[in-house]
C-alpha cells in the first residue's frame, strides 16, 4: 500500500530527472497493483531494445510487525526506490548508457531512500514484473546514501 510520501517523492523526482534529460524524453506516472507509484523515463514512446528506458518503484519498506491492537502496522519508516534497467547481451550490464544511469542514480540517491537495482532479461522491457529475488545493487545506508554494496 501507498503512502503520501512515495507519492510526493515520485513527483519530485519526475520534475528533477525532466531537468536533467533532452526534452525528447518521455516520463510516464504511475501505478502498481498495490497502489505504489511507478516512473517510466522512456528515450521514445514505443519501446525498442535499442534505447535508453527504466522504470522505477517507490514505496515503503515492508513492515515486519504489528502494532498494539494486533493490526498491520503504518509505515513511517523509510522507503525503497526500485531501478528496473534491461540487461544487455553482456550479463550483469545495464543497456542503458552510463550517462543516463548516473542522472537516474543522482537523483535517487537525493531522495534519502533505500536504493534497488534490478536487471530485466536482455530484450525484456523493464516492468514491475522484474522486480524479483535480489537486487543486483543496492544503495542501502542511509546515514551515508552515497555508499553502494554490490
Amino acid at each position: 500500500m501507498s503512502t503520501k510520501k512515495a507519492e510526493v517523492l515520485i513527483r519530485g523526482l519526475k520534475e528533477r530527472l525532466q531537468l536533467r534529460f533532452a526534452s525528447t524524453y518521455i516520463f510516464t506516472e504511475g501505478l502498481d497493483a498495490s497502489g505504489n507509484p511507478t516512473l517510466i523515463v522512456a528515450q521514445d514512446a514505443s519501446w525498442l531494445t535499442t534505447e535508453q528506458y527504466a522504470f522505477i518503484r517507490i514505496k515503503p519498506v515492508d513492515q515486519i510487525g504489528l502494532n498494539s491492537l494486533g493490526a498491520a502496522q503504518e509505515s513511517f519508516g523509510p522507503h525503497v526506490a526500485q531501478l528496473v534497467l534491461e540487461e544487455s547481451a553482456t550479463a550483469g550490464l545495464a543497456f542503458a548508457l552510463e550517462v543516463t544511469k548516473d542522472k537516474i542514480m543522482f537523483e535517487l540517491a537525493r531522495l534519502g531512500v533505500i536504493v534497488e537495482v534490478y536487471l530485466s532479461a536482455t530484450t525484456v522491457k523493464p516492468v514491475v514484473g522484474s522486480i524479483t529475488g535480489t537486487p543486483v545493487a543496492s544503495l542501502d545506508d542511509l546515514l551515508f546514501p552515497t555508499t553502494i554494496s554490490m
